[in-house]
């Protein structure tokens, strides 16, 4: 199997058993909500980091092309976001959103004005289709992964330190 598609497919599931696991605890009620979205990203980070490392090492022998190294981390997150999506998808086609839905509209109420409330309440509910969850899913995903791998290929391309060390 590929490299990008293992690592891929892991980093979708667990990110959307993360999500899963956090509405069906009602963390987006509690202070646990940023540290839930960190967590999440911090997750994908270290698999496309591993997955980018796990080319390098097996298929070019410690150094790798900067293109192939941004390939495999972008293909990494387009997995990932697709599976992420699909499961994002699934949860809110079959999870009852309303506790979350009157979260957020209790949010929007106690933080603007009351003239722009309306509106803003709206908009919020045109966010609870399972079609724009999954799409904004795969968008924060893939974009994520994107800027990740600019970074880590640029970094991992090179050599191991110590395969530098011994050759010079």
């Amino acid at each position: 199997m590929k490299i990008y598609l293992k690592y891929g497919l892991i980093c979708g599931l667990i990110l959307s058993g993360w999500i899963t696991i956090g509405y069906l605890f009602h963390w987006y009620k509690t202070g646990f909500l940023l540290s839930w979205t960190i967590t999440g990203l911090a997750v994908q980070a270290v698999i496309v980091f591993t997955a980018i490392r796990q080319e390098r090492a097996k298929i070019y022998n410690g150094e790798i092309p900067y293109i192939r190294a941004l390939g495999t981390g972008v293909f990494t997150s387009l997995v990932a976001a697709i599976i992420y999506a699909t499961g994002n998808f699934i949860l809110f086609t079959l999870w009852d959103y309303s506790d979350l839905q009157q979260f957020v509209l209790e949010q929007i109420k106690s933080q603007l004005p009351v003239d722009k409330q309306a509106t803003a309440e709206q908009d919020a509910l045109k966010n609870f289709s399972p079609s724009y969850q999954a799409l904004s899913t795969f968008l924060q995903t893939l974009i994520f992964g994107l800027v990740l791998s600019l970074i880590f290929a640029m970094f991992l391309r090179r050599r191991d330190a110590e395969n530098i060390i011994t050759k010079q």
